[in-house]
């Protein structure tokens, strides 16, 4: 959506600018106007242009963002909430589907926490016993990647990594059905890191 309207801003800008040019060009002939007025005003429509195309042509450019979802066992609450995420309009999902038969896992996720810009961990009792979801976060923390975790209920305080622990997280349960309030922690989280960047 920001896109959008930047990309209206740029064309009304560029046509703004055209049309100064065109109307100078066209008095120039007819009106005695200062020579030096009239080039300095022509450089100047004409750098405007030059900066605005460029700004158009370096926002075009910018990588989209991606959002990767680490986890140990795909589950309900797992396919819910990715599901969800995606019908909030986060389209550019990783997950650890994108894992095939014949990869090699670590340099696979390795890869995608590369090329990824946040990563949601979901924490269960189940993958804080997962070296390879454990040494991926550790990955992720090395690559400077903003991590936001979800700690399920039953993780007791103890059991949560030192690194993850001074984070803020979101606490939840698969009895209380906590998918929906996730969802929209994560979505305002990934919103307010996109704000910072």
């Amino acid at each position: 959506m920001k896109e959008n309207k930047f990309i209206v801003i740029i064309s009304a800008l560029i046509t703004i600018c055209a049309g100064i040019i065109s109307i100078i060009t066209f008095l120039g002939d007819r009106i005695i106007f200062n020579n030096e007025l009239f080039q300095i005003t022509i450089s100047m429509c004409a750098s405007m242009l030059a900066g605005i195309v460029l700004s158009l042509f370096v926002n075009m450019k910018r990588p989209k963002k991606y959002t990767f979802i680490l986890y140990t066992n795909k589950d309900e609450f797992v396919d819910e909430f990715v599901n969800k995420l995606r019908n909030k309009g986060l389209n550019r999902i990783r997950t650890m589907e994108d894992i095939h038969i014949g990869d090699n896992i670590q340099e696979r996720l390795s890869n995608l926490i590369q090329s990824t810009d946040y990563i949601v961990v979901i924490f269960s009792k189940d993958s804080l016993k997962d070296e390879l979801l454990l040494h991926s976060v550790k990955n992720a923390f090395e690559e400077n990647k903003v991590i936001l975790p979800l700690i399920s209920d039953l993780v007791e305080k103890r059991e949560i990594p030192e690194e993850i622990a001074k984070l803020k997280f979101f606490l939840y349960s698969k009895e209380k059905k906590d998918v929906d309030t996730a969802v929209s922690e994560i979505m305002r989280a990934i919103y307010e890191q996109k704000r910072k960047a």
